[in-house]
């Protein structure tokens, strides 16, 4: 599903069920009225804030075009998001009914939020017309009408940093069968040279958190080896976006990433950029190696034999290929 980084994050939430509605801020003591802020009648659960709350119905009665998605509007939460998510066909001009259906749910946990938090809010008089053209513009600036993809080989190699900078690459991995995660972290002078590396078994969990614990690690050891100015790179683009582009108050990882951003800050210089998973190798080896151990961390002053070979492939350039699209008018 083609969405902005921002809306891939949120469905994420939606799926994991880590949105904080009041019955979920209720069940952390976060707050003792677990009402809907919105109608003021019902507890705000998942399905109520994004289905069953009367004014959020009717946008779902006026935006609605497929007689099986109204039928799902009586089901349970869990069929009801399969039936949307999983639904690609095309409506009003070509917009695939699931994306349709991620941004109308974003727009209702946004305005359910400023009807929160910012004093004197209205709902829009014209709540689909607000979501459509929203819709309208992500498709015009993909070029998704006019446009077809193609794909190109392209060669790539991890690159040493800059005179006077260190590079840092994190990384974090899940075991898919009982969803242990790890996070792995290398930091490499401008030669090349290993400084420093770390593997943690973090515990169970997903990726997102994984990855996220990888820099926040990385960048403690990187604070505490005394460095001055530091190139991190990630293979994660949802990562990398919260990094350089905010968080969301409610989002689960918000904590996580503030002391990311706390510790990026301690630097003279610090960038954070995506890299494909190709150059980023030896932190991915780094991030497996220990999932199979105990909760805990492992440091290393010298590369571990697992992963000896892709810091040499690095050292002395070694081409790595992928295919990547590109779009053709």
């Amino acid at each position: 599903m083609c969405l902005p980084p921002k809306l891939k994050i949120f469905l994420w939430l939606i799926i994991q069920g880590k949105l904080l509605t009041n019955t979920e801020r209720m069940k952390r003591r976060l707050t003792s009225d677990n009402s809907c802020p919105i109608c003021h009648t019902h507890s705000e659960s998942l399905l109520h804030l994004l289905r069953d709350c009367p004014r959020v119905n009717k946008i779902w009665q006026e935006i609605n075009c497929f007689d099986n998605i109204r039928r799902a509007m009586q089901i349970d939460w869990a069929k009801w998001l399969a039936a949307n998510g999983y639904c690609t066909m095309k409506c009003y001009g070509g917009m695939n009914w699931n994306v349709l259906f991620t941004f109308t749910c974003w727009y209702i946990w946004k305005w359910r939020n400023k009807n929160i938090f910012e004093e004197g809010f209205q709902f829009p008089i014209n709540p689909v017309k607000v979501i459509m053209d929203s819709v309208t513009e992500w498709y015009l600036a993909q070029g998704k009408k006019n446009t077809r993809t193609d794909q190109t080989t392209v060669a790539l190699k991890w690159l040493k940093p800059g005179n006077g900078w260190v590079k840092l690459n994190v990384d974090g991995a899940r075991a898919n069968l009982n969803g242990k995660i790890g996070a792995g972290r290398v930091l490499r002078d401008q030669d090349g040279n290993w400084i420093h590396g770390f593997t943690a078994h973090i515990g169970q969990g997903q990726v997102l958190e994984a990855e996220t614990w990888g820099m926040l690690l990385g960048l403690q050891m990187a604070a505490n080896l005394g460095m001055d100015k530091v190139v991190v790179e990630c293979d994660s683009e949802v990562l990398v976006s919260l990094m350089n582009n905010g968080v969301d108050d409610l989002h689960p990882l918000k904590t996580v990433i503030n002391f990311c951003l706390h510790l990026q800050s301690s630097f003279s210089e610090c960038v954070i950029s995506h890299v494909f998973q190709e150059v980023n190798t030896v932190a991915d080896g780094l991030s497996r190696c220990n999932l199979s151990a105990e909760i805990g961390a492992i440091y290393f002053e010298q590369p571990p034999p697992q992963v000896t070979n892709i810091v040499l492939d690095d050292l002395c350039e070694v081409l790595k290929y992928r295919k990547v699209a590109t779009a053709i008018g």
